[in-house]
Order: C-alpha cells, then sequence, then structure tokens
C-alpha cells in the first residue's frame, strides 16, 4: 500500500482505497494524495478525499486495497502533509478532553509537546494546551513529566489524577 500509494502520489494520480475505521467499518474512497508521513511507528496518507470533500489522513495499516485510477490533480502549495497529520493525531477521539493553562512561554512548552499531542496556544494566562486522553492517570503523569506549572481547567476528575500521582510519588519516597 505505501508503494502503491507513493507512486501515485508522485505521478498525481488518484487512487480508489479501502479503508477501515478505528470503529472497524469498512468504506471505500477516492483519495488525491499529498503525502506519506510516518510518526511513531506507522504510515499515514494525507490527501483530498472525495467522499467528505475534505483533506483527510488514513493510517496505511488500515488500507486494505489500493487501486490506481486515471484521473490526475494538483496538490496545492498550501499542502503540509506532516502538519496535517500531526494536526489530525491531536485530535484523536479519546475519552476525555483536556485543557490545562501551563505557566511556561509558547516556545518552551512547544519544545516539549509535539502537535501530534495537543495544541498549544498562547493566552494572557499561559498556553493554553489543548489534547485529548484515554487516561486521566496517564495524562497527569504527561503533566508532572513536563516540569512546568499548570492549572487544570477541564476535565475536573484530571484534579483528582494529578493528586493520586502525587501521593503515590510522596509515599514511594518515604519507603
Amino acid at each position: 500500500a505505501v508503494l502503491t500509494l507513493a507512486a501515485a502520489i508522485r505521478d498525481r494520480r488518484r487512487v480508489t482505497l479501502r479503508h477501515r475505521s478505528w470503529k472497524g467499518s469498512q468504506t471505500e474512497r477516492e483519495l488525491d494524495g499529498h503525502g506519506l508521513v510516518f510518526h511513531s511507528g506507522r504510515w499515514y496518507v494525507t490527501g483530498h478525499d472525495h467522499r467528505s470533500g475534505e483533506i483527510r489522513t488514513f493510517r496505511v495499516d488500515r488500507i486494505s486495497s489500493v487501486v490506481p485510477g486515471t484521473a490526475s490533480y494538483e496538490i496545492p502549495e498550501e499542502s503540509d502533509p506532516v502538519r496535517q497529520v500531526t494536526a489530525s493525531l491531536a485530535q484523536v477521539p479519546y475519552a476525555h478532553i483536556v485543557e490545562v493553562i501551563l505557566h511556561v512561554p509558547l516556545a518552551e512548552a512547544a519544545r516539549r509537546i509535539p502537535p501530534s499531542v495537543a495544541t498549544l496556544t498562547e493566552t494572557p494566562d499561559g498556553v493554553l494546551l489543548r489534547t485529548r486522553a484515554e487516561s486521566l492517570d496517564g495524562m497527569a503523569a504527561m503533566l508532572a513529566g513536563l516540569g512546568f506549572p499548570f492549572t487544570i481547567l477541564s476535565p475536573q476528575e484530571l484534579r483528582t489524577a494529578v493528586r493520586r500521582l502525587a501521593q503515590c510519588l510522596l509515599e514511594q519516597t518515604l519507603e
């Protein structure tokens, strides 16, 4: 699939692909590919999806077939496959939407937090970190590992996870 997609993108040829969503449903898509991106051990293809009419990202390991077509296209100048893939990964629909203010300059936060993990926006109070998490305990550990002071905006349950982590760390240091 990677080689077929790469050749189609190089030749600017639309492909028809069969894709399985993260929920398990199979769909057939016509895609004008803009680029292939390797990120965290997986290949992704991004481009104009004719079914949705939007720029979309698809995991290549969920593609069961790729058939090159004859229709040609141009890749828009503003296309940035790496940015598209990392932005779409930051929007994966996990169980919790997390918003935290980091009390550091934006440049410092951006050095430690890749765009595939969260979106960062400068605000008068600091840097607004927006992300999604399946596990609030894992999010608490990530925030603690940054070493930045922070204020939790939502969800409120994240406060409990941070306190639980703090208590666990305190108990480990006393042993």
